[in-house]
């Protein structure tokens, strides 16, 4: 081993300066040079771990070489031949499927409007039901002794535009608080943010438009559901339209696709390249 970091050392020194690399490890006709485990090396390596280092690269190196070798000597030649065909399909479909990804980069519109998502949704809204219920709703949590109470909890369930100028004012009092009632949510989720993690304590409170209190020895939660959506109910546009999205670009990139492969097939006929016989 001393000598193969020897070698390592050298070759590392003078790698540049000398055109004919030497070998660090043969298995039958094949050779392995420095340059091809270099990467696998950091230059911070103490010298026992670069040693290790090494050594690993080595033996996986050569482990490979050995069973590819033993496999190649024990399959039969319809094995052989039918695992050729395999690596020659998945070598075409590599190269095709990265060169389409690349194609595509520069030509697919990502641009999806609003109307676009809205007319897909309304032919397809039956396709998107819950799988759970979801909620809009919002929370504050105050200290229990708070002199604010009757003209927060009013801006609170009101919550017009100067409600909000008016509550994000006073933010500092709150202990904790979620106003964007605008976004979905699991209830587990929502409730955990009010310490009430058992489902049966808050299923009673699931209910659109319900505004009500929850005190705990610390803190008084002022709560607001304002719309509910059961389980199995079609979902609201707002709560999938990040799938919506994704499946009309999908459905854009499908349709590139087809027509690039009529293209490729007329470019071929036109330049000679591709014709049938009869």
């Amino acid at each position: 081993m001393r000598k193969i970091i020897l070698i390592l050392l050298i070759i590392s020194c003078e790698l540049e300066n000398n055109s004919k690399e030497e070998p660090i490890a043969r298995v039958n006709d094949n050779f392995l040079f420095f340059s091809d485990i270099q990467d696998s090396l950091d230059e911070n390596m103490s010298q026992n771990d670069s040693m290790l280092a090494v050594n690993s690269a080595i033996n996986n190196w050569a482990s490979k070489k050995l069973l590819y070798e033993k496999a190649i000597f024990n399959l039969s030649n319809s094995k052989q031949n039918e695992l050729d065909l395999l690596v020659k399909s998945y070598e075409s479909d590599l190269y095709i499927s990265n060169y389409e990804k690349e194609w595509l980069k520069t030509r697919v519109d990502t641009i999806v409007s609003n109307d676009q998502l809205e007319s897909y949704y309304n032919d397809n809204k039956n396709k998107f039901r819950l799988r759970q219920d979801i909620l809009l709703a919002r929370f504050i949590e105050l200290p229990i002794e708070n002199f604010n109470k009757t003209q927060i909890v009013r801006s609170f369930r009101r919550l017009n535009f100067q409600d909000k100028i008016y509550l994000d004012s006073i933010s500092l009092q709150f202990k904790s608080s979620f106003i964007n009632d605008s976004v979905w949510l699991r209830p587990e989720f929502f409730f955990n943010k009010l310490k009430m993690q058992n489902k049966a304590k808050y299923n009673r409170y699931l209910k659109k438009k319900l505004f009500f209190e929850i005190k705990d020895l610390e803190s008084l939660y002022l709560v607001y559901i304002s719309d509910i959506q059961k389980k199995n109910d079609n979902a609201p546009m707002s709560y999938v339209k990040p799938t919506l999205v994704q499946i009309l670009l999908n459905k854009r990139k499908l349709e590139m696709k087809k027509q690039l492969k009529i293209d490729i097939i007329n470019q071929g006929i036109a330049e000679n390249n591709f014709e049938i016989y009869d």
